[in-house]
């Protein structure tokens, strides 16, 4: 990321760009303060104030580091910034702002119970980092329930490949955290721990900590029994104290899922994305290798559910509903 950051060349607004991916390195590796400082500093800079993409992704950030240090007041603020932006969206920024506040409570063990589903959520091709989709993210870690075990590992596997595929070591150290959970929950200690060393073997250089506190709750682990390099047990002795530190009861008001009260399913979240984007259904058969008679149906059968007759209602109904959380 720092590599990245140094040589980014975005048409539009570069050195604000190049700010936001200092801000992010400095997010995952816990160095907070300087990380808020550099966000503090863009968010003087002229771009800041019309990227509206730019300004959802600096919330994220201050968010989860609100959530980190057990501010409740200034996580509900910044949450009700991501979704006072809404109104000025396009249908791109509207999905990414979405998808921002839905990871921001995804983290949040009692919020995610109650308001998060795999069922109820958009489907995008927005990456939270090149390895994972922020859907992804989101999918995987609502498994994180008892007796779904194996349904998590193989979703924590399929990351794995992915993130290998984007080339992206914060996708890998997301999916070998998920294993270790998976592995922890089917009662394999050995895999478990085996996932979580290599994890933490990936953070280690460049000391990337963000993943390990907001999973590190979810494994029952003996962290003092992990020994590596001497930047490994660096790693591991700033996670046990903070994770010995804060408590992780944090609320968020006004908090409403997307559609979760009309029960689609994920591949019908997708169809529902793919058609309001424009594509005919043959165009959205060929996308998700099914046949144009299987997209037909399963068009039939949301209209049935959303009470509604056409394509143009569907349009209507998704806009209004994003516009009006």
């Amino acid at each position: 990321m720092q590599k990245l950051s140094a040589s980014i060349n975005h048409k539009h607004n570069q050195e604000e760009w190049a700010l936001y991916l200092q801000a992010e390195y400095c997010y995952h590796t816990g160095q907070w303060e300087k990380s808020a400082q550099i966000l503090a500093h863009l968010s003087t800079l002229p771009a800041f104030a019309h990227e509206l993409t730019l300004r959802a992704r600096v919330l994220y950030i201050q968010g989860f580091m609100a959530y980190f240090q057990n501010d409740t007041s200034s996580l509900s603020d910044i949450y009700e910034k991501l979704q006072s932006l809404l109104p000025q969206t396009t249908s791109y920024e509207s999905l990414l702002i979405q998808l921002c506040s839905l990871r921001l409570r995804s983290a949040i063990p009692h919020i995610a119970e109650k308001n998060i589903s795999p069922a109820s959520e958009p489907e995008s091709p927005l990456r939270h980092s090149p390895g994972l989709t922020y859907q992804e993210l989101i999918e995987t870690h609502t498994l994180i329930k008892p007796g779904n075990g194996i349904p998590l590992l193989y979703a924590a596997l399929r990351n794995e490949r992915f993130s290998r595929e984007r080339h992206s070591v914060l996708g890998e150290i997301y999916s070998y955290l998920y294993q270790a959970i998976a592995y922890d929950m089917l009662q394999k200690p050995d895999d478990s721990q085996q996932s979580l060393t290599k994890a933490l073997t990936l953070a280690a250089p460049d000391h990337i900590i963000s993943p390990f506190l907001i999973l590190g709750s979810h494994l029952s682990v003996n962290w003092n029994q992990i020994h590596g390099s001497d930047s490994l047990n660096r790693l591991i002795q700033d996670i046990t104290e903070f994770l010995h530190q804060k408590d992780y009861h944090l609320a968020v008001r006004k908090v409403h899922p997307p559609l979760s009260k009309d029960k689609l399913t994920g591949k019908e979240l997708r169809i529902i994305h793919l058609a309001i984007s424009g594509k005919t259904n043959q165009e959205i058969a060929e996308e998700l290798h099914l046949a144009e008679i299987t997209i037909k149906k399963a068009l039939s059968r949301i209209y049935k559910k959303l009470e509604i007759k056409n394509r143009t209602q569907l349009a209507t109904l998704i806009n209004q509903h994003f516009l009006n959380p």
